[in-house]
């Protein structure tokens, strides 16, 4: 059934392109410059820097001396909370992408990668403070509160949900990895080519999903829904972007919109969803279970705003 949507939402797209030719040339130019504007300059060179520290083992050094708390306070490794901060200071999918390597260089338990994967995947800073905050909600001082409540929510799911990882947790492989690795701690430039080389092929697949759903992000608004609120809120489900621009220009009173910003913030988007889904599959998280980790997520926000709010 699942591939029987997916081939419907294809074919869709597809004649959607060529019945559509201007619509989809906008939507995929809009994409395209958010990729090269945006997306190519702020994460290309994390995605060298960190597949670099991966490979020559800094990375498990660098975290042990600066991540204590982390791995006090969540029961895990170094490296997984070295995952833990790029994923929530780089933004998606960088969080996937390091937990994707270290398990495939058996750097971390796939109980743990399992349990970081589904909170620790979020909009970047920079992102909610300058498209969000800045540009839509036009106030700083909402920056601030947006901040906390957007990066204190998946946290908070990650301590209610970090009993069960605790019951179920594996014997961590960090710990033994590091003691095999430690003394090939040199960069090289070998490191240095197969990083660039992984890096150009991640960022380009980016690319291609933000193209590819700003496409669907043109065909809802194609549809004849005759609501601007219901088209804007499927905008922002589908493409985090898309969505914050439409709901920001809705009439609509300050704490529902708010409300609204947050929600399609916390989520994140099926587009961000679409692009770490290939990594999920290889820490062997099943889709469903990330998005409803997701889904609960998106809820502790905004009752965070509800109280922010009222």
């Amino acid at each position: 059934m699942k591939n029987l949507y997916f081939g419907i939402l294809t074919a869709s797209a597809f004649f959607f392109v060529l019945l559509f030719p201007q619509e989809s040339f906008h939507a995929a130019s809009s994409g395209l410059l958010l990729w090269y504007e945006t997306l190519v300059p702020t994460l290309f060179p994390v995605m060298i820097l960190s597949h670099l520290l991966l490979s020559s083992n800094l990375a498990f050094f660098l975290a042990k001396g600066i991540t204590r708390p982390l791995t006090a306070l969540l029961s895990i490794s170094p490296c997984g909370a070295y995952a833990l901060l790029v994923g929530f200071f780089c933004g998606c999918p960088m969080g996937a992408k390091v937990l994707s390597d270290l398990r495939q260089n058996e750097q971390i338990s796939q109980a743990e990668a399992s349990y970081l994967a589904v909170f620790i995947n979020n909009i970047s800073p920079a992102f909610l403070t300058n498209f969000l905050v800045m540009k839509h909600l036009e106030s700083r001082t909402l920056l601030l509160p947006t901040l906390v409540i957007l990066f204190c929510a998946p946290l908070l799911y990650g301590l209610f949900s970090n009993h069960r990882y605790r019951m179920h947790k594996e014997q961590p492989a960090a710990s033994h990895i590091a003691k095999n690795k430690a003394p090939s701690t040199a960069i090289t430039f070998a490191m240095v080519d197969a990083s660039i080389t992984d890096s150009i092929c991640s960022i380009t697949k980016l690319g291609g999903y933000i193209i590819l759903f700003a496409i669907f992000t043109a065909m809802i608004d194609t549809l004849p829904l005759n609501s601007p609120y219901l088209t804007a809120l499927l905008s922002g489900i589908t493409e985090i972007s898309g969505g914050i621009h439409r709901i920001s220009a809705l009439a609509l009173s300050f704490p529902v919109k708010y409300l609204l910003l947050i929600a399609v913030s916390a989520f994140g988007g099926l587009c961000c969803t679409a692009q770490s889904a290939q990594m999920l599959a290889n820490i062997g998280l099943p889709l469903r279970n990330y998005l409803a980790a997701k889904i609960s997520i998106t809820a502790i926000a905004v009752i965070m705003a509800l109280c922010y709010i009222f």
